[in-house]
């Protein structure tokens, strides 16, 4: 998935501290979000389980990328799942992705 305008959304989200990086960390906040993203790579258990996290209005996207990819974009060794807090963030990368 080499989409730039995609990955600059993301990073500029996790820069501004508007992404939680990680399932442990989603499942400790505790909160749902407007958007959670997911490798191709995850446990179906992990897969099942991050979706849990995901608001009413919300939406949860499987990516055709590897935990290294995601992690390379934002900056870690690697990231599984991602949570996206800002609304305006997640509307950016939602489109981002569809308009791919």
């Amino acid at each position: 998935m080499a989409n730039s305008k995609f990955e600059s959304i993301l990073g500029m989200a996790r820069r501004a501290g508007k992404a939680v990086l990680g399932y442990d960390k989603i499942k400790a906040s505790g909160k749902k979000y407007g958007l959670v993203l997911i490798c191709s790579d995850v446990s179906e258990r992990t897969l099942r389980n991050a979706k849990l996290y995901v608001s009413e209005d919300g939406k949860a996207v499987e990516l055709p990328m590897t935990m290294f990819e995601m992690g390379k974009i934002l900056g870690a060794e690697k990231v599984g799942v991602a949570a996206v807090e800002d609304k305006g963030f997640a509307k950016a990368i939602l489109d981002s992705i569809e308009n791919q």
